[in-house]
This record gives structure tokens, C-alpha cells and sequence, in this order.
């Protein structure tokens, strides 16, 4: 049988887990809600960017904030580049994917043709994002 100390410890580590839960529970939703007004400002930042027609500002605190944009990454479909170039040449070009540096290299100097290039491959869009780049510290003098 538990003593009344005992029982009054259990009774108090009960309640400081329940407040560590619930204080877990309340910082995940405020992480959640974060991330979402991070993302509307984010949204918002790219629109006015691109409304004003810039790509970066410095705040007053001399932080950098610059527009990330991209045409888009390429993305080649390596059964259709196996059925378009020899297997020696697919071979030296891929690993479980296609080695992009190895497939631009081999587009650029004649391994592949163009055409076979444009058949194989694709941009995938990529969404512009903003690049925050905060003020440089300035180096601390140690005595």
C-alpha cells in the first residue's frame, strides 16, 4: 500500500506531465501557426517584389532580403533516355537517376543530341522563394 507521500508525489509528477504535455501540445500549434503566417508573408513579400519589379532590399538593420527565382529544375526520365542513347552512353550517365551534371556535360558536347535531350527531359517548375540574409556580425575582439 502507498503512503500519503507517495501518493501525493505520483499526484504532483502526474500534474507536471500534464502541464509538459499540454505545453508541448501549445507549442506545436503555435509552430503550425507560424509556419502558415511565414508562408503568407512569404507569399506576400514575392508579390510585392515582383509588383515593384526588384529583387532585394536591405532593412534597416542591414539585413539582406533577396528574390529567389528559377526557370526550374531539370528532371529527365531515364526510361525514355535508355530506350534514345546507347547503353554505354546511359551507362556513364546514370546511377539509381540520371547524373544531371553528366547529362548537361554530355548535351553539351555531342554524346546526346538536343533532340534526344528535349525528348528525355523536362523543368520542373520551381516556386520562387525569398532568401533572408542576415546582417554580417561584426568580429568580436577577444582579450
Amino acid at each position: 500500500m502507498k503512503t500519503t507521500h507517495e501518493t501525493q508525489t505520483q499526484s504532483v509528477s502526474t500534474e507536471l506531465a500534464k502541464y509538459a504535455a499540454q505545453a508541448l501540445v501549445l507549442a506545436r500549434i503555435a509552430e503550425k501557426d507560424a509556419k502558415a503566417a511565414a508562408k503568407r508573408a512569404q507569399d506576400d513579400a514575392i508579390e510585392a517584389f515582383k509588383s515593384a519589379g526588384i529583387v532585394k532590399v536591405e532593412l534597416a538593420d542591414e539585413t539582406q532580403v533577396t528574390l529567389v527565382e528559377s526557370d526550374g529544375r531539370l528532371s529527365v526520365d531515364a526510361e525514355i533516355l535508355a530506350e534514345l542513347v546507347p547503353s554505354k552512353v546511359y551507362d556513364n550517365l546514370t546511377k539509381k537517376s540520371v547524373d544531371l551534371d553528366a547529362f548537361k556535360g554530355a548535351v553539351e558536347s555531342g554524346y546526346i543530341s538536343q533532340d534526344v535531350a528535349d525528348k528525355a527531359s523536362s523543368l520542373v517548375p520551381v516556386a520562387a522563394s525569398i532568401k533572408v540574409t542576415p546582417k554580417p556580425k561584426k568580429p568580436s575582439v577577444k582579450k
